[in-house]
């Protein structure tokens, strides 16, 4: 989870590898449910969403099966993340609403604001010319972060809130975004990161990270 929270993918790719073999040696499927979701988001990091889907997608299967819905909005919100990395806008949306009502149920605010900012990205892919539901989602999201100081993940909205303010012409609070975006990758440590909202900062095009990790 630390290492998930840090961005870096391959060191919690190894750790969730050796969780998954220990519970399925014991046979301990609830566990492995849990587990697969930070595999998942492992791999999403890493730049292969595919595999990261497949992850995700077996796990919310296997909820079902186990009649669970603990953590189930945030591997939902990551399954959309996956699938905006795909292309797929029009079901990440839909996704993201989902989590965010079971998120909201079951008062998992650190699913709700992970949703709420897939749901940003996803819906300005989808409505260009209508902000106002991007936005919404994007400052909720923010607001909830700030509310849990959950700043790994504050600072990952601060610059996908910049992306999109790039994307709508409004440079000048887009570099406020991503000066708070690189404040907190450098204080954290979170390398990867950091080298996403740089490269954004020197100029990258706007939107081309957007929904996707590098």
């Amino acid at each position: 989870m630390a290492h998930c929270h840090r961005g870096s993918a391959a060191a919690a790719i190894s750790d969730c590898e050796e969780a998954k073999r220990i519970a399925e040696r014991v046979g301990d499927r609830f566990r492995i449910y849990l587990v697969q979701f930070y595999e998942g988001h492992a791999y999403a990091m890493s730049g292969n969403p595919q595999k990261a889907r497949e992850l995700l997608e077996a796990s919310i299967a296997l909820a079902d099966e186990l009649g669970t819905t603990t953590l189930l909005a945030w591997g939902q919100g990551l399954l959309a993340m996956t699938l905006l990395a795909l292309g797929d806008a029009a079901n990440a949306q839909l996704l993201c609403r989902q989590a965010i009502a079971l998120a909201e149920g079951s008062h998992d605010r650190l699913a709700n604001a992970l949703a709420h900012r897939i749901l940003a990205e996803a819906s300005a892919r989808l409505q260009p010319d209508d902000i106002a539901e991007a936005e919404t989602a994007a400052l909720e999201a923010m607001r909830l972060q700030r509310e849990m100081a959950c700043e790994p993940e504050l600072g990952r909205s601060h610059l996908a809130y910049a992306l999109l303010l790039f994307g709508w012409g409004r440079t000048g609070e887009a570099a406020a975004q991503l000066a708070q975006a690189v404040e907190i990758f450098r204080r954290l440590g979170m390398p990867a990161d950091l080298a996403r909202a740089e490269a954004a900062l020197a100029g990258a095009p706007a939107g081309q990270a957007a929904g996707n990790w590098r």
